[in-house]
């Protein structure tokens, strides 16, 4: 009996043991595919980033010349504002792109689907911000956060209703130059909002 005993908590220890290994073997094998995951992530990331600054440079190159020559600017004009209505995309391309390519190949940023906004800075060293509007309980606007920045290449904005107030809004810089845009339509006739910066905006909207 004592025998038998002896026997069954032998065979209960070795059991636990077992039972105890494996576990530790699990949990690291498990830890190790984690940290593997995470640098896979961590590479994809920087992969993405590079690829990021790859397509930057290769648009910037590519509207240097093309795109901005098709717009004329005139006296103080820095920058180019569009709304592209519904159903007139077509128009933006034929009047300020050379090909479809081009357009396409835009950089979006996307806040919505409801309003479309082309921008297209004159020089190539000029930096756009792209803000995110939101309004208090008070009523008052305020930048809730950033959702783009770009060196001297034309932005594609899909943004949501701007007549109430402005979702987006663009902030722009170049050597002395610094001010910042909301996106507005008017509610009256439909056309670009500018307020204090009409001499620095050309209005490419086709209304």
């Amino acid at each position: 009996m004592k025998k038998t005993f002896i026997t069954i908590i032998t065979t209960a220890v070795v059991t636990l043991l077992i039972i105890i290994g494996i576990y530790f073997c699990y949990t690291k094998i498990i830890n190790k595919n984690d940290n593997t995951n995470s640098i896979i992530e961590k590479n994809n990331l920087k992969n993405n980033e590079s690829q990021t600054a790859d397509n930057t440079n290769m648009l910037t190159e590519n509207f240097k010349y093309k795109v901005l020559s098709k717009i004329n600017f005139e006296n103080d004009e820095c920058i180019a504002i569009g709304y592209i209505e519904k159903g007139k995309e077509e128009q933006i391309k034929e009047k300020y792109f050379n090909t479809n390519n081009e357009y396409e190949s835009l950089t979006t940023v996307f806040e919505g689907d409801e309003y479309q906004f082309i921008v297209i800075p004159q020089k190539t060293d000029a930096t756009l911000k792209i803000w995110k509007y939101n309004i208090s309980e008070d009523g008052e606007l305020f930048f809730d956060k950033l959702l783009a920045k770009a060196k001297g290449i034309p932005l594609l904005i899909e943004t949501q209703c701007t007549e109430v107030f402005p979702r987006v809004g663009i902030e722009y810089e170049n050597c002395d130059t610094k001010f910042i845009v909301p996106l507005m339509i008017s509610g009256m006739d439909g056309k670009l909002i500018f307020s204090d910066y009409k001499n620095l905006i050309k209005d490419i909207s086709i209304y």
